[in-house]
């Protein structure tokens, strides 16, 4: 009798925890369960690539950006980033020329916020940019593009 019983709430359970074990052991290889443990950069910009990036204090966010557009020239005129921890901060007073290449630095002020000293974020950071024309002039529409990148927060 003890056998039957015991078939009986396998063949009643068993197909529920068959199910339930089936979908933990797929949540946990999609990474639900891990924690943010490393700075890497999640989606990159489409013709630009992120070579660097620090956040200190919650107060300064740096970025260093290469021009990876193959024969093009590029002037970021604006960086703007959208944190978990504070409303979207921009740098609109960029003028940054990049040739093909070429990597430079901007900075985003972020004064009267504040992170968690060690503490892992997901930052979000659109740029705008022109691109020089072959005859020498800016292109007139404006490019706007859009990166996430896993930030550590740093004390200084």
């Amino acid at each position: 009798m003890g056998g039957q019983s015991a078939l009986e709430y396998l063949m009643t359970y068993g197909w529920a925890l068959f199910i339930i074990a089936i979908v933990a052991i797929a949540l946990w290889r999609l990474g639900v369960f891990a924690p943010m443990t490393k700075q890497e950069v999640l989606n990159d910009f489409t013709n630009l690539t992120i070579q660097r990036f620090k956040l200190i204090n919650g107060d300064i966010f740096q970025i260093e950006i290469v021009n990876t557009w193959t024969g093009s020239v590029i002037n970021i005129t604006s960086l703007t980033i959208d944190t978990p921890f504070a409303d979207p901060r921009k740098n609109d007073s960029v003028n940054l020329v990049l040739e093909e290449g070429k990597a430079g630095s901007i900075t985003v002020n972020m004064s009267g916020t504040s992170c968690d000293v060690g503490k892992m974020y997901t930052i979000n950071v659109t740029i705008e940019y022109y691109r020089r024309l072959p005859n020498g002039s800016w292109s007139a529409t404006k490019i706007r593009d859009k990166a996430k990148v896993n930030v550590l927060c740093e004390s200084i």
